[in-house]
């Protein structure tokens, strides 16, 4: 964990801005100035990542949801931060890092995954509803619904990952997903899904078949479904 600055100036130097995602062109850390402060605290890091994530519904309290969204497509894309690479399975040092050594436990990465459940209970639930992409003309109607919908698209992208190794993990979030009364939250499960396929093939189909036998999804969110299952989303 990163003892040079407490958890509570980490995340706000992430939420407090009064425009985040503005047009989806222009973020926050576009500011050369916000990099500087984030360099100077070492701020990618995995342990205030993973309370960050737990922390979505105390984060909504005081931030819209564009906000705290804007803060997480900081923290999962590998473009932008070095969390993503820290998920890889056995990941020791990043040649990119901003320290001379980062090291990651396996328990931490877990842990991080498994908190990741949080942002879809607590905020894509309530501010993306029902709404799919399936229904849209782009990725999503909104910036929020973008993020639901490409999340594990985006943080695992170029990740060397292993079937026995954070994917149990992972594939345990989607299934949680696949019965959030929310269908965009099942949407972006699916999606997940399709993506890891190649590493779970027959647990990706049986939690997919599962989830298309015990509720009636509409006909569009069912066919993408059929799809994930087959590992043939894009």
């Amino acid at each position: 964990m990163n003892a040079s600055v407490p958890y509570s100036r980490w995340a706000q130097l992430l939420v407090d801005h009064d425009s985040p995602l503005a047009g989806q062109k222009s973020f926050f850390w576009h500011s050369s100035a916000w990099q500087e402060q984030w360099k100077a605290i070492n701020g990618d890091d995995i342990e205030y990542a993973r309370e960050f994530f737990g922390q979505t519904r105390t984060l909504l309290a005081d931030h819209s949801a564009l906000q705290v969204a804007a803060a997480m497509w900081y923290l999962i894309d590998p473009h932008t931060c070095e969390i993503p690479a820290d998920l890889s399975d056995g990941v020791i040092s990043s040649a990119n890092s901003t320290r001379n050594t980062r090291s990651v436990s396996l328990e931490q990465q877990r842990a991080c995954i498994e908190a990741m459940v949080y942002p879809f209970t607590d905020m894509f639930r309530h501010y993306c509803g029902d709404r799919l992409v399936r229904d849209s003309r782009g990725v999503g109607d909104t910036p929020v619904h973008s993020l639901c919908f490409m999340w594990w698209d985006v943080i695992f992208h170029g990740t060397t990952l292993s079937a026995t190794g954070l994917v149990p993990s992972i594939l345990d979030v989607l299934t949680t997903l696949c019965s959030d009364p929310s269908l965009a939250c099942v949407e972006s499960a699916f999606h997940g899904l399709g993506h890891f396929h190649q590493y779970a093939p027959s647990v990706v189909r049986d939690v997919v078949d599962r989830t298309l036998c015990e509720r009636a999804l509409p006909p569009q969110l069912q066919e993408y479904g059929e799809t994930a299952a087959f590992g043939e989303v894009l």
